[in-house]
């Protein structure tokens, strides 16, 4: 018993440690979400949630909504507001935001377009808005409706006060977010009102019916219903479609080119298709997970059976070459078979620019001659760079409910200053010289990667039993995958607006489909330490060195990323992340030189100049990673949090940190492991070994390519109570009567209770503990000796490698 107080001491300080290490991982990523907004979620947790329960709740703020109203005026809307046939005070809270925004603050008028509200209203006077005999309180009934059509949950109270507007469908919701007087706002917006009127008359025809639609009729309608509000230059819609036209008249039929051809062309960014990428195979993002990939082979997962994955890999390999020279076809079944066989958390990432930079590193001032040190050269290295470039990127994954297809580009800036030593020593051999030198490096890097592109998603649905409908959310990937194929048959010089349309009249019944931009940022900050151990020799009458090196390397980097979200889409997501890592590397390989001489003043020993490394061939291992990434995504649909795609993810580099984390969190994920197999007697112990047998078959399997990652879901009752606050803040934006400072205070308080039921404790339940592994490769070609200037390939694949579900 003695013997074990120091290890259980030492092992609670490593959980507590743990812990921490998790906590402030978490916070960073929560702080990224909220910073948008100028929320910090240390100072938003304070902020108390109100309730939504009572009916003093639900108007606790209609005085603020009319401050000219009497406290008898007050009361008497609020007792008219208790008697609309709605669930809860939340519902009535909605209500009476649209209720004041559509009476501009004067609570009588409120009042009357509350009872005519409640009395039903009739599309077909829709059509008599704009004539004079319209009255102040109709316009404010429709208007009213408008503020609450642009919700699902808005939609549904409106549906529920009458049973006229129970019969309120998809062409009823177009027309009362198109048809109200508050849509004519801003009429000098041209692109706005032309879309808004297309989506307006598309609906009235397809009111009585659901009669036949044109192509553009849908188009308007379909861009409507995914949030796009203008189709003018310059307008979100436009570029979406821009991205579309791209991607079909462009990346897809130039993967039949040759790329030694257009090699040209890609050193200075045109001619990019990233389709092309699939030259280097699917890195096997196709992979199933270990466990299946075992048991269909019947065999451990060992060096042979590696080498036979290896050799299928390469063979598609070689044939995807061949397709991306001569068959565009072949290329359209590569991507429907990549789409059929992934499973979850996969992921393929296909990139085709070039980078173009300058960087002085390997220039040193050998100084040797001036400190009388013969034969032992000594200088200072001074490492500066900047790399810039732009890639076209394509990337199909299947995601967290939701299948993913984006095309876009990224702009890489990256900026590097360092400095280092080199000491050495020279050795004549005949008319040659050798040179054995080790040089030390300090360097920092700044990074930041931006990209803008559009989102094409296929929302994930689910069986009876709860099960996920894969078949389903695949099967609409492989249509819009096909669609863009087909259209590339076609004119390369179509219209974007036309393919849009074709594209709305494919899909316009699919309630699934989602189409959005999107924008996500990273920055990253990173210092390494190298120590590389040469031997090279000088090419008799050149100023080449050639010979091979050795390198350590150890590298620390501060990563966030964020993205603000698409609103934009059916399915929107809204995400931020952040951490730190460490790693460790070696290297070993090739190294050439630019050396020249230059002679020193009145004849003195010259002084040599070292100019430019190239970076041949190498081969590189790590043997050492470390640090953690959180990252938390909001997932909506439809304006609504998917409380079950809602994710915060914490993400280890190390199978060591990993098995600590869950070990230092045991208690948790055993007490939901337990509830899987609730009912049996041996709940318990089944829970016991499943986390056992996860972690030990995690730690033999485990790579310097991998990641392990604990993901927890939100609580379902606090998405309801989020989108409650989300809707009310929008809401008070349309109240223009109101003071622009009432405005932004009360809009606050429900943004600051936002961030506080997100970040309070317990907010984020276990859901799974994860593999995933990430296979890459990247070719390059061009000019890379001091100035930079070429065209890179990548292909990058991941793959879910281990799965326990709790």
């Amino acid at each position: 018993m003695t013997g074990r107080g120091p290890d259980r001491k030492k092992s609670a300080e490593a959980r507590l440690k743990m812990q921490r290490a998790m906590a402030a991982s978490q916070q960073v990523a929560l702080a990224g979400l909220f910073g948008a907004a100028g929320i910090s979620p240390d100072r938003s947790a304070a902020v108390p949630a109100p309730a939504s329960g009572s009916m003093a709740a639900a108007v606790g703020l209609i005085g603020d909504l009319f401050p000219d109203a009497t406290e008898a005026q007050l009361e008497q809307h609020q007792l008219a507001l208790y008697r609309l046939p709605l669930n809860d005070g939340a519902d009535r809270t909605v209500i009476a935001y649209a209720l004041a925004a559509a009476g501009g603050g004067d609570i009588v008028r409120a009042g009357e377009i509350m009872q005519r509200l409640a009395g039903g209203l009739n599309l077909d006077d829709l059509r008599c808005l704009s004539a004079p005999q319209c009255g102040r309180v109709e316009a404010g009934a429709w208007i009213a409706a408008d503020l609450l059509s642009r919700t699902d949950a808005g939609f549904g109270l409106l549906r529920g006060l009458h049973p006229r507007h129970a019969q309120f469908g998809r062409a009823s919701r177009v027309l009362l977010q198109t048809g109200a007087p508050a849509v004519n706002v801003g009429a000098g917006d041209q692109g706005r009102m032309a879309l808004a009127t297309r989506a307006r008359n598309a609906a009235y025809r397809m009111l009585p019916a659901n009669a036949p639609l044109s192509d553009a009729d849908k188009a308007a309608i379909f861009a409507w219903e995914q949030g796009f509000r203008a189709d003018g230059p310059g307008t979100p819609l436009h570029a979406a479609q821009a991205h579309l036209q791209k991607f079909a008249h462009k990346t897809i039929p130039r993967v039949a080119a040759s790329r030694w051809r257009s090699l040209l062309p890609r050193l200075v960014g045109k001619k990019k298709s990233p389709l092309s990428a699939l030259a280097h195979g699917t890195q096997g993002a196709q992979r199933p997970l270990l466990a299946v990939e075992r048991d269909a082979r019947s065999a451990p997962f060992g060096r042979e059976s590696a080498a036979a994955a290896e050799a299928v890999q390469r063979k598609s390999q070689r044939r995807l070459r061949k397709q991306g020279r001569h068959r565009v076809f072949e290329i359209q079944q590569t991507l429907r078979s990549l789409v059929n066989d992934m499973g979850s958390s996969a992921r393929l990432r296909l990139d085709d620019g070039a980078r173009r930079g300058l960087s002085t590193k390997g220039l040193v001032c050998n100084l040797s001659t001036l400190i009388n040190l013969s034969g032992i050269p000594m200088g200072p290295r001074l490492n500066l760079g900047v790399r810039s470039s732009r890639r076209a990127v394509v990337e199909i994954a299947c995601g967290t409910g939701s299948g993913e297809i984006l095309i876009g580009s990224e702009r890489r800036l990256r900026r590097t200053a360092g400095a280092g030593i080199m000491l050495g020593y020279d050795l004549r051999t005949g008319p040659g010289q050798l040179r054995c030198g080790v040089s030390g490096d300090v360097e920092r890097s700044r990074e930041k990667r931006s990209f803008a592109g559009v989102a094409l998603r296929v929302a994930q649905r689910r069986h009876a039993d709860g099960t996920a409908d894969e078949v389903r959310m695949k099967t609409g990937m492989q249509n819009i995958l096909d669609f863009f194929f087909e259209q590339q048959r076609g004119s390369r010089r179509n219209d974007p607006s036309l393919l849009f349309e074709r594209f709305a009249a494919r899909f316009f019944d699919d309630p699934d489909i989602s189409i959005g931009n999107v924008a996500p940022q990273q920055r990253s900050r990173t210092t390494g330490v190298s120590l590389t151990a040469s031997l090279m020799g000088k090419i008799g009458g050149t100023p080449l060195r050639f010979g091979p090196s050795a390198t350590i390397a150890a590298e620390r980097t501060r990563l966030a990323q964020q993205d603000a979200g698409n609103v934009e889409g059916r399915l929107q997501g809204q995400s931020a992340g952040g951490g730190r890592s460490r790693t460790v590397t070696v290297s070993a390989g090739l190294r050439g030189k630019i050396s020249v001489d230059a002679d020193g003043p009145h004849g003195t020993t010259p002084m040599r100049l070292g100019m430019l490394d190239a970076n041949l061939p190498c081969w590189t291992a790590q043997i050492h990673a470390g640090g953690g990434f959180a990252k938390v995504r909001l997932a909506r649909e439809n304006g609504r949090l998917q409380h079950r795609n809602c994710v915060l993810d914490t993400e280890f580099h190390s199978v060591e940190d990993y098995v600590a984390a869950v070990e230092a969190d045991r208690w948790r994920w055993l007490r939901h492991l337990e509830r899987k197999h609730a009912g049996q007697p041996d709940a318990s112990e089944r829970a016991e070994t499943e986390l056992a047998a996860h972690l030990l078959n995690t730690r033999r399997d485990a790579h310097s390519n991998q990641r392990f990652v604990q993901r927890c879901s939100l609580r379902e009752d606090l998405a309801r109570k989020i989108d409650h606050h989300s809707a009310t803040a929008a809401a008070i934006r349309t109240n223009t009567h109101l003071p622009q400072a009432t405005r932004d205070r009360l809009c606050a308080e429900h943004e600051a209770a936002c961030a506080a039921l997100v970040t309070q404790a317990g907010a984020w339940l276990p859901l799974e503990l994860k593999v995933i592994e990430t296979e890459s490769r990247r070719a390059t070609a061009g000019l890379l000796l001091g100035l930079q200037m070429a065209a890179e390939t990548g292909a990058q694949g991941e793959h879910q490698l281990a799965c326990l579900k709790v």
